[in-house]
């Protein structure tokens, strides 16, 4: 399981739009739900819980990195959530996680 939270990108749903201007731009959701009764707040693919402060500081890096490097950016992206599937479908055959 740890494997897996470090390699979610804590997104569940990804498309490539284009903005106001007609410039590619990437449309996103996070993958974070949050519990009743607690402030924490879990990622729905991977089970990491993480507080309210911290999903802040992921959106504006998250937001950085796709101003500064596009390309680049939704590509590590769209990897990364093929290798979290990959993990997921890999530990759902083993068993589950426990």
């Amino acid at each position: 399981m740890g494997r897996l939270k470090n390699v979610c990108p804590h997104i569940i749903d990804m498309d490539m739009v284009k903005d106001e201007a007609g410039r590619p731009a990437l449309q996103y959701q996070f993958a974070f739900e949050t519990e009743v009764g607690t402030f924490d707040w879990v990622c729905k693919r991977c089970g990491s819980r993480v507080s309210e402060n911290t999903i802040q500081v992921v959106r504006r890096r998250l937001e950085r990195a796709l101003e500064h490097n596009f390309g680049g950016t939704a590509k590590g992206l769209l990897e990364a959530q093929d290798k979290t599937t990959k993990l997921i479908e890999k530990v759902n055959r083993l068993g589950g996680a426990p």
